[in-house]
């Protein structure tokens, strides 16, 4: 008997006690029978949920039940939930990387990626260390999805959490339904808040409009620091990634000062590049007639520390999109 065989007869008699029964999607066979399923948990998914579907509909499976339970795990901020919003839109793409366009490519890479950094920031920051016995967030979600199974399998009685993880979607083919949202939608991982105005989020043709006229005043003030123009270009990439993703205030001219003057010293920084900050903050103000006090420059300053990260991962993902599109 081979242990596939075995296996199966196993998870297949009651006596044995085994209850879960693992299978690779290739393994989905017409020759594997499966009895008294009660419910099918899919992972690693396909990046067309319909091949998921297919898989399953290959195997001979029954239940006791009128129908089976169906779920579908996925990680939240990972390429793996981008397909899933995709799915949503209507939207496939070919698991063959080889065939992505670099658009596509730069957009599952950089799904989640801003709000995953900033929580490898808190970890780091967090100035005490990890307790063994301390349970971490992701074994007290997983703990939450558990629970949540249990409580919709027939014949429980967990209580159901006041808040589920669990989502209901109906699944047509390989889309989903557009009225579910995933938890990466609901954190609103495409834009944070650097600098917010008091009246509210700025609309896109301000955000370009204030990007024209702080460009030339950077250009400017890096001239006037006599910056090296690999660090020019990092403090200009790096304020097109703010306006493109971060709502900036318009309002008030120090705090705009105090962003470009906090540029430079980042750039300087990231590029190991001296940059002496209250000479510089001065320099500024003799000849560019800047208003921005030194607490202002250094507290933007330290809010671009986070940002810096983001900045940075922004850069990589595009140097992988080059590489996949050549």
């Amino acid at each position: 008997m081979t242990k596939k065989l075995a296996a199966l007869n196993m998870f297949n008699s009651k006596e044995s006690g085994r209850f879960v029964f693992l299978i690779e999607k290739r393994a989905c066979l017409p020759s594997v029978k499966l009895s008294s399923v009660d419910v099918i948990i899919l992972f690693d998914s396909d990046w067309n949920p319909l091949n998921d579907l297919r898989s399953l509909q290959k195997m001979s499976i029954e239940s006791p039940h009128s129908s089976i339970l169906l779920f579908r795990l996925h990680t939240s901020f990972t390429v793996e939930e981008k397909l899933l919003v995709l799915a949503k839109e209507d939207t496939l793409l070919d698991s063959d990387v080889q065939n992505i366009s670099r658009s596509s490519a730069h957009s599952l890479l950089g799904w989640g990626a801003s709000h995953l950094f900033y929580k490898l920031d808190q970890f780091h920051s967090s100035g005490r260390p990890t307790c063994i016995s301390e349970p971490s967030f992701d074994k007290v979600h997983l703990d939450d999805v558990i629970s949540d199974i249990f409580s919709v399998l027939p014949g429980n009685d967990v209580t159901t959490r006041a808040v589920s993880v669990l989502i209901k979607a109906q699944q047509v083919g390989a889309t989903y339904s557009r009225n579910i949202i995933l938890i990466g939608e609901k954190e609103d991982v495409h834009k944070d808040s650097m600098l917010e105005s008091d009246v509210g989020t700025p609309k896109l043709e301000e955000q370009r409009n204030l990007l024209m006229l702080l460009r030339p005043e950077l250009s400017e003030l890096c001239d006037i620091l006599a910056l090296p123009d690999p660090v020019k270009d990092m403090a200009q990439e790096f304020l097109v990634y703010i306006m493109n993703n971060h709502d900036v205030s318009s309002k008030q001219v120090t705090v705009l000062q105090a962003l470009m003057i906090s540029l430079c010293w980042r750039a300087a920084s990231i590029s190991k590049h001296s940059l002496q900050r209250i000479g510089s903050l001065a320099l500024a103000k003799r000849l560019m007639k800047f208003e921005c006090s030194i607490e202002e420059a250094r507290s933007v300053y330290s809010r671009l520390r986070i940002l810096k990260k983001k900045f940075r991962m922004e850069q990589a993902l595009m140097l992988v999109a080059n590489s996949l599109s050549n």
